[in-house]
C-alpha cells in the first residue's frame, strides 16, 4: 500500500509490504534518467553497428566481380587477382574509426568522399610504384587502382546500408540517412551468408573466364 507519493509533494513514496521493511523508493531526476537511457541505447548501437569482417569481405567480392572479370578478359588475370585482394583487404578500412578518438562511428569514414579519397591514394601509389614501357599502360593501372579503392569502400557502405543503423554516404553535403534495415550488423547468419555469396560469385566469374579464355 502506498501512503505517500511524489504527487502529494510530501516526500518520497513509501510502500507497505508485510515481508519487507519500509523504505523510500529511489527517485531519479528526469534528466539523469534520459542520460542513462541514451547511454544504454548508444552502447547497444555500437555493439550492433560493426558488421563482421566476413560480411564485408563477401560484399567486396560481389562488388569487385564485374571489374575483375573485365580486367581478366582484357588480358590481365594477374592484375585482376591483385586488384581483388586489395579490394577485399581494404573493405574493412572504414571501421578503423572505432580506434580514432572523437570520430563518430559510421561518420566521415563511411562516406562517398572517403571512398574517393582512398581511390585517389591508391591511384597515387600506382603512379609512383608502377613502371611500364607504355604510357597507356601506366594510365590504365592508375585508373584501375582508383576504381578498386572506390569499389572497396563503396562495398562497405552498401553492406552497412543493409543494417538498421545505416549510413550517411553524402555527408557533409547531405545528412540524409540511408538504411534498408534488412539485418542487424552482428547477425552471424547474415554475415556468413554474404561471405558465401561473395565467394560463390568469385568462383563463378573465375570459372567463366577460364572457359571463355
Amino acid at each position: 500500500m502506498v501512503f505517500r507519493s511524489l504527487a502529494d509533494g510530501i516526500g518520497p513514496a513509501v510502500v507497505d509490504h508485510p515481508f519487507r521493511r519500509r523504505m523510500p523508493l529511489r527517485t531519479v531526476p528526469v534528466a539523469e534518467l534520459s542520460r542513462q537511457i541514451y547511454i544504454r541505447e548508444r552502447d547497444h548501437s555500437y555493439r550492433d553497428a560493426r558488421m563482421y569482417q566476413t560480411g564485408h569481405y563477401g560484399v567486396a567480392l560481389l562488388a569487385y566481380a564485374p571489374l575483375g572479370a573485365v580486367v581478366a578478359l582484357a588480358g590481365s588475370p594477374g592484375g585482376a587477382i591483385v586488384g581483388g585482394l586489395v579490394c577485399v583487404g581494404l573493405s574493412t578500412l572504414p571501421d578503423f574509426d572505432h580506434r580514432l578518438p572523437m570520430v563518430e562511428h559510421r561518420g566521415p569514414t563511411h562516406t562517398v568522399a572517403f571512398a574517393l579519397l582512398v581511390g585517389a591514394a591508391l591511384a597515387a601509389a600506382a603512379a609512383i610504384l608502377v613502371e611500364s614501357p607504355s604510357p597507356l599502360i601506366d594510365v590504365g593501372f592508375v585508373a584501375f587502382s582508383f576504381v578498386v579503392g572506390v569499389v572497396s569502400i563503396g562495398s562497405h557502405l552498401l553492406a552497412d546500408a543493409l543494417t538498421p543503423m545505416g549510413v550517411r554516404p553524402f555527408w557533409p553535403v547531405s545528412d540524409r540517412h540511408y538504411s534498408l534495415g534488412v539485418t542487424h550488423a552482428g547477425n552471424p547468419v547474415a554475415n556468413y551468408a554474404l561471405f558465401g555469396v561473395g565467394v560463390g560469385m568469385a568462383v563463378l566469374v573465375a570459372t567463366v573466364i577460364t572457359i571463355v579464355g
